[in-house]
């Protein structure tokens, strides 16, 4: 098992580590299994973070979850496509399936997403059973939350205000 860690400095609005991507890709993409290389990664933990991107159009979400991750005191914005996409499913290996993994248990705390077009993007049969709290999802051309997975996951204080949805 190979653990992962990003952790910036800073915290709510004023974080001093930024990372930034360029438009039309994926910011940072979360592959947990790789049958290929055989290669397992677990314990994901992003805190204290900003991402953004340019302001140009893409249909590229701006992180890509498909595994189980930690996301604390995280901020994003501007991603033209979806802000997070959690995409998890079960069957296949990550050569034969796109979304190979399990995204379940996940947790999402203090998380902020303005100015996306979903500020999370949540599908499949193994992206559930997830908690997100204190999060803020503003702004957002379509939803808040868009949440099309298998089983359901719990919302604590999030806070949905002016996504076009009303979401």
């Amino acid at each position: 098992n190979l653990p992962l860690r990003i952790e910036g400095q800073g915290i709510g609005p004023w974080q001093s580590s930024r990372l930034y991507f360029p438009p039309n890709t994926t910011g940072l993409l979360f592959q947990p299994f790789n049958y290929d290389f055989n290669c397992e990664l677990e314990n994901i933990n992003i805190e204290n973070a900003f991402i953004n991107r340019s302001l140009i159009d893409s249909n590229n979400s701006l992180i890509v979850v498909h595994s189980s991750i930690n996301m604390k005191n995280v901020k994003v914005l501007y991603a033209t496509g979806n802000g997070i996409e959690i995409s998890s499913d079960s069957g296949g290996d990550s050569t034969t399936n796109p979304t190979f993994g399990n995204a379940g248990f996940s947790s999402f705390t203090n998380v902020r997403v303005y100015e996306s077009l979903n500020g999370f993007y949540i599908v499949g049969s193994e992206s559930n059973a997830m908690q997100f709290t204190n999060c803020v999802l503003q702004a957002n051309v379509r939803w808040g939350i868009l949440d099309d997975g298998f089983l359901g996951n719990t919302y604590y204080t999030c806070n949905f205000q002016g996504n076009s949805n009303n979401s």
